[in-house]
């Protein structure tokens, strides 16, 4: 999860005001996918969330203590000039330009499917309405066919940019229903 402290009301805050304490791993571009895991692994946390590629990070991060993995937007396929649904995109552009492509080009060349065992959790796939439609989770060797108990949600009116969209009040809900909170 990104901190979208430009946008009042951001996805974290919603989060924060329903009682959900919140922690955002960051990673130097630098960084390979077992540095940024084991940054993870440093946070006790009884729900993990992933969002677009840190999905794979949030994955590998599951204990025997987690109640439950939430994956937002998992693995989408990703086209940064998207402008539906968007409030600011000029910001958001900026922000995703470095963060996606830079950041998760270099984590991706190092990832380590050996790290992403089964998951037995409960799970929920949070999908924007743009994610849903452009992802790979179809694809035989996808590590998400491995995922036993799982719901899918679509948030309608949203982008892969859901968190700073107005469908972020969506998605929260989303996420407080299926932590039952």
């Amino acid at each position: 999860m990104f901190a979208s402290s430009f946008v009042e009301n951001n996805f974290q805050n919603l989060l924060n005001s329903a009682g959900v304490e919140t922690y955002s791993v960051d990673y130097d571009i630098n960084d390979t996918f077992p540095e940024v895991v084991d940054q993870c692994k440093n946070i006790k946390a009884d729900y993990i969330m992933g969002y677009s590629f840190g999905c794979f990070p949030a994955i590998a991060c599951l204990n025997g203590n987690t109640k439950g993995l939430i994956l937002l937007d998992a693995d989408s396929i990703v086209d940064h000039n998207q402008t539906k649904y968007i409030e600011d995109i000029d910001t958001a552009n900026r922000f995703f330009e470095e963060d996606i492509k830079n950041k998760n080009n270099v984590i991706g060349k190092t990832l380590d499917f050996s790290l992403l065992k089964p998951v037995k959790h409960k799970t929920l796939f949070l999908f924007s309405e743009y994610g849903y439609t452009n992802n790979n989770l179809d694809n035989p060797k996808n590590v998400f066919m491995n995922i036993s108990n799982k719901t899918t949600s679509v948030i309608p009116r949203s982008s892969h940019y859901i968190m700073i969209e107005p469908a972020r009040f969506n998605a929260t809900n989303s996420i407080m229903e299926f932590m039952d909170a």
